[in-house]
């Protein structure tokens, strides 16, 4: 629905859906489904093992005046990283539209390299970080900027056809407590395990290939492994 609202309105939205579930939950596959939906790149950051100066860059040396350095910061390896996947995510994009039809190929990447949406970037684990990463962080995860970097202080901001999303694991843990500033202006979508909807997502699926006794007969075993794991 967020992302529906955030292509209809043209970007004026600048809330950010944060989705918060345990490991494993399926967060990752569903921002990748969503993406899907909507013919989007998705572009899947893991900021687990992220630290601010991945984020900000590392300081060096500016220009000296009198007996005062000024300090400027390098190209931040978040941005590289990020950069990179979104420049394959198309490279593959566009080879998968030539390989589809030749003959339309040109006209689709025109109209690709022309709309107003191209990736979701989702960045998992954002809570995972250490305090002084969060809020480097922040201003990327809220206004997709990194701010200046480089020789020439250049500004660097994600492409303006992205929109962002972010998951985070419930607090404790060996997780970073959001602050109010950061609540403000985000949006969190609780999400939980449920086995009985699970149980019965397996139970319609059609399997081909095997014999009709074997799901029936899976499906006790895995009954009798919830039942001894469950807690």
């Amino acid at each position: 629905h967020y992302i529906k609202q955030q292509m209809k309105s043209g970007g004026a939205r600048k809330h950010i859906p944060v989705v918060s579930g345990a490991p494993g939950i399926g967060k990752t596959t569903q921002a990748a489904t969503v993406a899907a939906e909507h013919d989007l790149r998705l572009i899947d950051i893991d900021l687990g093992e992220i630290y601010a100066d991945d984020a900000i860059g590392l300081p060096i040396p500016g220009a000296r005046k009198d007996d005062n350095i000024t300090v400027k910061f390098s190209m931040p390896k978040l941005y590289h990283q990020i950069m990179n996947k979104i420049k394959a995510a198309d490279a593959a994009y566009i080879a998968e539209l030539k390989k589809e039809d030749p003959a339309t190929a040109d006209r689709k990447i025109k109209e690709y390299e022309g709309r107003r949406w191209k990736y979701l970037i989702f960045f998992d684990e954002l809570n995972r970080v250490d305090e002084k990463t969060f809020n480097a962080l922040r201003r990327v995860v809220l206004e997709k900027n990194f701010g200046a970097a480089g020789d020439d202080d250049t500004s660097l901001a994600l492409p303006k056809e992205s929109i962002v999303v972010a998951a985070i694991n419930p607090e404790g843990g060996g997780t970073t407590e959001l602050t109010d500033h950061f609540r403000d202006v985000i949006d969190v979508i609780p999400a939980a395990g449920n086995w009985p909807n699970t149980r019965k997502w397996l139970m319609n699926k059609n399997i081909t290939g095997v014999h009709k006794a074997i799901p029936p007969f899976a499906m006790a075993v895995i009954d009798e492994f919830i039942k001894k794991f469950k807690s």
